[in-house]
């Protein structure tokens, strides 16, 4: 056994942990434990520092309930956080950390500065893409918290697919005024700097005719 292989193993004898082991040598938990196997150092058992101790769940619960999370209770009690959160779970204790339940809460909060701020730029006719930059935010995140708060429009392809089918929309007004005029779809797209494709969906969607002109 070299000095530093004994040096772990007295480390993880007196009680440490094998991942602080590893960080006082850098080195990895599994790297610990193979060389303390090889060096003839049995495995602790698990538990709270290696011993078999009653944690008291009561005490978790509380503590839980005070909105603490598993490592901050384990270094309380002195436990390994994993081995409290199993074994609290085991009794009932809620698994999900308070800190998820509060960002559900404000991602649903009108009140939200940021939700607040996400629905003035939607309601300027911002996308979701100009929004999440204005904002900081992904793209998800603003999506999810306008479709949560009931912001719209939730997507911009919704939105747009919404005014292709809308007779009192201004792009398609000045369609049904060029199609009247007996413009062809080909002139009208190029005038108003569309697509022929997307000159031919509104004309359909509007069920425009030649000669006719949206009111």
């Amino acid at each position: 056994m070299t000095d530093r292989e004994r040096a772990m193993a007295e480390m993880y004898l007196s009680g440490r942990p094998l991942r602080e082991v590893g960080e006082a040598f850098g080195l990895t938990r599994q790297r610990v434990q193979q060389i303390l196997s090889k060096v003839g150092v049995e495995r602790r058992s698990t538990g709270c520092h290696g011993y078999r101790i009653a944690i008291p769940m009561e005490k978790v619960r509380e503590l839980r309930a005070a909105g603490k999370t598993w490592a901050e209770i384990g270094e309380k009690l002195g436990c390994l956080p994993d081995t409290v959160m199993r074994r609290a779970i085991k009794h009932g204790v809620p698994q999900q950390a308070y800190r998820y339940r509060a960002k559900e809460r404000k991602i649903g909060d009108k009140s939200d500065p940021l939700n607040v701020r996400i629905a003035e730029l939607a309601g300027a006719g911002k996308s979701v893409v100009q929004i999440a930059a204005a904002v900081g935010v992904s793209k998800y995140a603003v999506s999810y918290r306008m479709v949560a708060c009931g912001i719209q429009p939730a997507h911009e392809a919704k939105c747009q697919r919404r005014r292709r089918n809308d007779k009192d929309d201004p792009c398609n007004k000045e369609i049904a005024r060029l199609l009247s005029a007996g413009r062809r779809p080909e002139e009208i797209a190029s005038a108003m700097g569309l697509s022929m494709a997307t000159v031919y969906q509104r004309i359909m969607l509007c069920d425009m005719r030649p000669g006719e002109e949206a009111a």
